[in-house]
């Protein structure tokens, strides 16, 4: 028999138990649990997951290597064009659940930032409970979504915006972090699950469930003396995260079973 290698993600729907009665989430952890018990070994994305990993599935440490992901190259590239022409808050990626994107449009709803900087989202279109919350913040009219933005858009975006906001609840890893941080934007995030190992002194970290801290941060991200110390803390963090890395140590790791088989 052949050896098997798992890459495991995140333990989304294990850590939230809110959410682990919705179907994509049953259907992912039965799949995952048949993923674990037949590996001869695994990969983690990130510390945190190794971490949540072992503690849900009983799995010793030994079994488990972290390989981070990487960031890819074109973000660093000048973008050929502009999406808005006044500075804007970004949001980047998915908004379901852990996201934290309700609490995240209040503590903006609510803060100084709102009168100065719209509040730009790029991803799916707007559900019919977001488009109630924006109403009922009074922020229809200042916020902007793009829609599944192609990759030069999505760059062009990172590039055009005054500060990148990631308020997530949980990450596995947290790539829009690494993005933000090699097209040169600043960033507010989250002090929940892999997001400070990825970021390291890049970022500026908040509480996620505090509203007022989430504000704080997001002004101080824009506006205090660390800010250009921090820029360059965040591109020389993100040139440590690379495809290539992630793909040398994955051979690495295939090898090692391979050879232990």
């Amino acid at each position: 028999n052949m050896p098997e290698v798992s890459t495991i993600y995140d333990m989304i729907p294990e850590r939230f138990s809110e959410f682990a009665h919705l179907p994509h989430n049953v259907t992912l952890v039965k799949n995952k649990r048949k993923c674990i018990e037949r590996a001869s070994h695994m990969i983690a994305i990130s510390e945190q997951s190794k971490k949540d990993l072992c503690e849900f599935y009983s799995v010793s440490p030994d079994k488990v290597d972290v390989i981070h992901l990487g960031v890819d190259y074109e973000f660093y590239r000048g973008a050929s064009k502009k999406i808005f022409e006044f500075p804007y808050l970004l949001y980047v990626g998915g908004r379901l659940n852990h996201k934290n994107f309700p609490r995240f449009l209040e503590a903006y709803a609510t803060s100084s930032l709102k009168k100065d900087l719209p509040l730009v989202a790029a991803g799916l279109p707007w559900n019919a409970e977001e488009q109630k919350l924006l109403s009922k913040f009074g922020i229809t009219k200042s916020t902007h979504l793009c829609s599944s933005p192609d990759n030069e858009t999505l760059r062009a975006l990172y590039q055009g915006a005054a500060l990148f906001v990631y308020p997530s609840l949980y990450e596995g890893f947290g790539l829009p972090i690494l993005e933000a941080f090699a097209s040169g934007v600043p960033v507010a995030a989250s002090s929940a699950g892999s997001i400070p190992e990825i970021g390291g002194q890049g970022a500026l970290y908040f509480n996620p469930t505090d509203l007022t801290d989430m504000q704080n941060k997001m002004v101080l991200a824009l506006s205090d003396d660390s800010r250009q110390q921090r820029l360059q803390a965040a591109q020389t963090r993100a040139q440590q995260f690379s495809w290539d890395k992630t793909a040398e140590k994955t051979v690495a790791t295939y090898r090692k079973v391979l050879h232990n088989a």
